[in-house]
């Protein structure tokens, strides 16, 4: 199977690569990207800028896209709300018809949580999405306008929508949450908390978001899946845990507004995509194992 993954060279990407490491895949890259150190085949595309399905600088034919790339401007809105909705939406548009005209056979995209109405009950993917008229939400709006646009390929190929998490791991971007809280932690810098135990999320680690796709690529029908951890856990919790994996006493201090919830039904990925995800302390302690690696 020959795999185009674009957005490669992110901590899901990473461990996409290696998982499919036996297949060759084609690793789509920013130019100028730092790439893993691994023996696949990259590809320097900037999703950012026009450009073309029939671009030659992608393969002429291949199996399956897993398209994992996203803007860098997504905290920056709505002044480059053209770039979000370029990498979010466009390019995908263009790499659906890359996908359909090299005679793919799957198409996975990684989506987003931030695509559901807030809900005091777990998150399904039944849940009610976004609606119009939510304000603030340009992120959400691409992440799900992209999700419509994967749906309208299903007769062409077999389409999989992964709805991830708070995802953290090796190579994580550091100005997402859980890497942001752990590096607090480690520097002995304050956590902040809504509330008494702040925001309540359910934590993924990269390497079972990785897992996630490569199931996706050997499925017969088309499906959604939430791609999450097994535990939901607040801010207080993950700054405790960090804290006892580091070594290291967590600080807390008060902020302001109500803590949001984001508990997740996993039930389907464990089902249908066989993903058995690992717990935080596990996968805190892998972080804890590869600092001590330097």
């Amino acid at each position: 199977m020959r795999v185009v993954i674009t957005g490669a060279t992110g901590q899901v990407g990473r461990a996409l690569l290696a998982q499919l490491a036996e297949h060759a895949p084609v690793a789509v890259v920013r130019p100028g990207s730092k790439r893993p150190p691994l023996e696949v085949e990259y590809v320097e595309l900037d999703l950012d800028s026009a450009w073309s399905p029939g671009t030659r600088a992608l393969p002429e034919r291949c199996d399956a896209v897993v398209y994992l790339a996203q803007s860098n401007t997504y905290r920056d809105l709505p002044a480059h709300a053209d770039s979000l909705f370029r990498v979010n939406v466009v390019s995908v548009a263009s790499m659906l018809e890359y996908a359909r005209a090299a005679g793919a056979t799957h198409f996975v995209l990684a989506s987003s949580g931030s695509v559901y109405l807030p809900s005091a009950e777990p998150l399904r993917e039944s849940s009610p999405l976004i609606c119009a008229g939510s304000d603030g939400q340009l992120y959400a709006w691409s992440r799900r306008s992209a999700e419509e646009l994967v749906a309208s390929y299903r007769a062409h190929f077999v389409t999989s929508v992964l709805r991830l998490f708070f995802v953290y791991g090796v190579g994580a971007r550091p100005d997402t949450l859980v890497p942001t809280v752990v590096e607090r932690v480690r520097r002995g810098a304050a956590v902040t908390l809504q509330g008494h135990d702040g925001l309540v999320i359910t934590p993924t680690w990269a390497g079972d978001a990785a897992a996630a796709c490569r199931a996706a690529l050997s499925r017969e029908r088309p499906g959604v899946f939430n791609v999450a951890g097994p535990e939901a856990v607040s801010l207080r919790e993950l700054a405790l845990t960090a804290g006892e994996v580091f070594a290291r006493e967590p600080r807390f201090e008060q902020g302001a507004g109500v803590p949001a919830q984001f508990r997740v039904s996993i039930d389907a990925m464990r089902a249908e995509l066989g993903v058995a995800p690992r717990d935080l302390r596990t996968g805190l302690g892998q972080l804890a194992a590869n600092a001590a690696r330097g």
